[in-house]
């Protein structure tokens, strides 16, 4: 695992704001299609993952929680990759403000 992905899912295990369920799907993401700050997988494979359904919806809240807590953004690929995913953040990080403020937009 590369030192982001430690030090992301470092973070993310101690803030104690997140839940339980929350810090689950973020070490699924951790070690999900290793590229970068990237994890290469969808909201159905970390609910299979997890022994759940792949339908379940409960997973997409704890996505929206490490999103809220600036912790996860979503990655739509490049003209060079087309895989979809999760881009990893540590909240303070100032290229994930961009994202956010496009979000508010």
């Amino acid at each position: 695992m590369n030192p982001y992905r430690i030090q992301w899912i470092a973070r993310v295990r101690n803030d104690g704001s997140l839940s339980g369920n929350a810090k689950a799907v973020a070490e699924i993401l951790v070690s999900a299609g290793v590229c970068g700050q990237v994890a290469l997988t969808n909201w159905q494979r970390v609910n299979r993952a997890l022994g759940k359904s792949s339908g379940d919806l409960a997973v997409r809240n704890q996505i929206k929680e490490l999103q809220a807590a600036g912790y996860l953004g979503r990655y739509q690929g490049n003209k060079y990759n087309q895989s979809r995913g999760w881009r990893l953040y540590l909240p303070e990080e100032e290229s994930n403000l961009f994202e956010f403020m496009d979000q508010a937009a």
